[in-house]
């Protein structure tokens, strides 16, 4: 086992990003030394591990290790401060990463330098410190690429530069990867690890009669979770007299207008939104559901959704799933066999019936979801191979 591991992420913990929670769980419980940095907020310890975070004064601080790297490492200071310059940012909130990744790099870099295994759980601002850490010290790195970091507005400004430089990259999804190789990742570098569960959930048998039929969604409410969609499919189960009732749990900036919306289309009184909800109240309503719904789509900006968890944690619970085949949807999915894909509202609205009314199409995604999530959804399992991987390049 390698004496001594650096993560690094943006913010750490974050509410919605459970499953990366998970992981560092697994990581802890198989007794891996921790060392865990947040770059902007966060919490201050994890099950008992420290996390150092950078923020303002670390930031600061880093303004003060700058004369020190100049003097040590001029050639690789100045030849990232012109990429930053020169190079064409695809949206200010990127490029403001890219910088408080250097920051974290140039403060920390020394420190990181005497890790074995130097990992960052995103390709923005955490591969940015490590990307720096290498150019300074030569210390290498790995990193992970999911969603946003790979496809809004072309993903990362410095993809292909940390491609070209860490040992690897990690993402949960086929289509991550194949943006990863098409970016410059060469195959055997490029480790398609699914995210997973600590903790299995105990199934709700199928519903013998799902009058009214029980949706629930869960994601941030944001334009690539498809929400205008999803009130679309609502309008239309209504208006053809389908019974139904809607919970959508998540928060974002698009709540106020969202809520505008169902009144204005005359679904407030069986679609409630419900909000930014602890996990443990989403494994409620689970137990709750008859049906999970999922209307990603591909955003103006390109942002997509890679394999959201709650299609994994649905699919755990044995609750069917609808879906529309974005981003990493399609790969797990498998049409009638353990969950149900349309790209339209005749389709989504159709599906939904379908597992209103259909017990035995019910009861078969019930069950095949389960094992599907029991095989691919394991986050012990799926952290001991990126462990595996790690330390073996260290």
């Amino acid at each position: 086992m390698a004496r001594s591991w650096v993560l690094v992420f943006t913010t750490f913990p974050v509410p919605t990003e459970t499953f990366v929670q998970r992981e560092v769980e697994a990581l802890i419980e198989q007794g891996v030394p921790l060392r865990l940095y947040s770059l902007w907020g966060g919490a201050q310890t994890f099950r008992g591990v420290p996390i150092q975070r950078l923020g303002i004064a670390g930031i600061l601080r880093a303004l003060l290790r700058l004369p020190y790297w100049l003097w040590r490492a001029p050639g690789a200071l100045r030849a990232v401060l012109g990429l930053m310059l020169y190079r064409r940012m695809p949206n200010l909130t990127n490029y403001g990463e890219q910088w408080l990744g250097l920051a974290a790099g140039l403060l920390y870099a020394r420190e990181w330098a005497q890790a074995d295994v130097r990992h960052a759980v995103w390709a923005s601002a955490p591969t940015t410190a490590l990307w720096l850490t290498r150019r300074l010290t030569g210390a290498s790195y790995s990193f992970g690429a999911h969603a946003y970091d790979l496809f809004e507005h072309g993903g990362d400004m410095l993809l292909r530069e940390k491609i070209a430089e860490g040992l690897g990259v990690r993402t949960s999804t086929e289509a991550g990867r194949q943006r990863l190789l098409a970016a410059g990742s060469a195959p055997q570098r490029t480790w398609l690890i699914r995210r997973g569960l600590m903790d299995w959930p105990r199934p709700s048998p199928v519903r013998p009669r799902r009058q009214p039929l029980r949706v629930l969604s869960v994601g941030r409410l944001v334009e690539k979770m498809g929400y205008s969609l999803q009130w679309r499919v609502y309008e239309r189960l209504q208006a053809q007299g389908s019974a139904f009732e809607a919970r959508v749990m998540g928060g974002g900036p698009l709540r106020e207008r969202l809520q505008a919306d169902l009144q204005r289309q005359g679904l407030d009184r069986c679609v409630v939104l419900e909000g930014a909800q602890p996990f443990s109240a989403v494994v409620e309503a689970l137990a709750w559901a008859d049906v999970l719904l999922f209307t990603g789509v591909v955003a103006a900006s390109g942002d997509r959704a890679g394999l959201p968890n709650i299609i994994g944690e649905a699919l755990a619970a044995g609750v069917p799933v609808v879906a529309t085949p974005v981003g990493g949807v399609a790969e797990v999915i498998r049409p009638g066999e353990n969950g149900l894909l349309a790209e339209d509202v005749s389709g989504l609205a159709e599906a939904l019936d379908a597992v209103q009314q259909d017990d035995a199409l019910a009861e078969g995604l019930h069950q095949a979801g389960q094992r599907w999530a029991r095989e691919h959804f394991d986050a012990r399992r799926n952290v001991a191979r990126l462990r595996e991987i790690l330390e073996g390049l260290a």
